[in-house]
């Protein structure tokens, strides 16, 4: 899928909630990886899976997807190999956000 123009951005987000919502889930999401358990991380990670694409991130909805996905099968997860690379795409989602808003 082709990356969104600046215009469809802001049709699909035009007050920028997504945007700071996303900027919230990555400071929720990094104080749970302190606390624990993981398993606090998947309503937020279904959430994103579901909506991550509809907003043009195309590449967080994917790693969202396939972590909800092993949250739903039971399958361990792990900070390195499953959360990192989640807030690593949120916090890329957050840079193409801005710079298109």
């Amino acid at each position: 899928m082709p990356a969104l123009t600046r215009e469809e951005r802001h049709l699909l987000d035009p007050d920028g909630s997504f945007l700071l919502r996303l900027v919230e889930d990555r400071q929720t999401i990094s104080k749970l990886i302190e606390i624990g358990p993981l398993a606090e991380i998947a309503p937020i990670v279904h959430r994103l899976a579901g909506a991550a694409g509809t907003f043009g991130f195309d590449e967080l909805g994917e790693i969202s997807i396939t972590l909800d996905e092993a949250f739903v099968a039971g399958t361990p997860v792990s900070v390195a190999g499953h959360i990192q690379p989640l807030i690593a795409a949120i916090a890329r989602a957050i840079r193409i956000g801005r710079k298109s808003g």
